[in-house]
């Protein structure tokens, strides 16, 4: 593609790879609450068996939830797992390079 006044964007084949065994199946996200008030922080803490850069929770309407994973809605808010927040790390792009298996 080329747009007047902009470098030619090139593309590249690439793989997305399977995650590592027991990845998901061996995740835990706990809360104190089941549910939350509109202006009430919402705590949560986590357990993952293998760290992974940019990984984050988000918080979803309850009435949004598709336990197929066909799709994922927009979350409500989010927040990056290793670095608390959702700016990231790095100062060239809004990324988490920090990596956490529980907090």
């Amino acid at each position: 593609l080329m747009y007047d006044d902009y470098e030619p964007i090139i593309c590249e084949n690439f793989i997305i790879k399977e995650l590592p065994a027991g990845t998901t199946s061996s995740s835990t996200i706990t809360t104190s609450k089941s549910s939350y008030d509109y202006s009430e922080t919402i705590s949560a803490t986590f357990s993952v068996p293998v760290a992974i850069q940019n990984s984050w929770i988000g918080v979803y309407r309850a009435e949004d939830a598709d336990n197929t994973m066909a799709a994922i809605p927009e979350p409500l808010g989010w927040v990056f797992t290793a670095c608390n927040n959702v700016a990231g790390d790095q100062s060239e792009n809004n990324d988490c390079a920090a990596m956490a298996t529980s907090g």
